[in-house]
């Protein structure tokens, strides 16, 4: 059965900075999250809830930033979607070569969710950033793989 969360965050930062606090809360009591998962988490949803408040909603104090989170099959489902006119993620996909990732250029905040998660999207449509990302062990890995991150802790 899947544990969910429904959260409308103002675009205020302190605004921003609770909601994240209250997805951490949530995710600590409902999936025992904590550790490396924890960290990888709270910046997840801090890039994403940034992004929104600042680049989504402008810092319009009168726009909000919608949260769904889902707890399912030992992955975290979420999704943050602003009031603004959304973005074409792939301009910033190409922009990132590993060539050109600290010229300046916009985007690195995506591109860490993008390398902290399992699957990472923009729903251009629905204005609507989605990703999951696992956090129990998958019940059909092999259990004698040791992830590389494990062996060097």
């Amino acid at each position: 059965m899947a544990v969910e969360l429904k959260l409308t965050v103002g675009s205020e930062l302190s605004d921003v900075k609770d909601g994240i606090s209250r997805i951490l809360l949530f995710l600590q009591d409902d999936a025992a999250v904590s550790g490396d998962t924890a960290a990888e988490l709270r910046l997840v949803f801090s890039e994403l809830l940034c992004n929104a408040a600042i680049h989504g909603n402008h810092n319009n104090l009168h726009k909000n930033i919608w949260v769904e989170i889902r707890l399912e099959d030992g992955c975290v489902c979420g999704s943050v979607r602003d009031e603004g006119d959304g973005f074409d993620i792939s301009g910033i996909r190409r922009a990132h070569g590993k060539d050109k990732i600290n010229k300046g250029r916009g985007g690195r905040g995506l591109m860490l969710v993008c390398a902290l998660t399992d699957y990472f999207d923009y729903e251009t449509p629905v204005r609507r950033a989605v990703f999951r990302k696992r956090i129990a062990p998958d019940p059909k890995a092999d259990p004698n793989i040791v992830l590389k991150r494990d062996r060097d802790v």
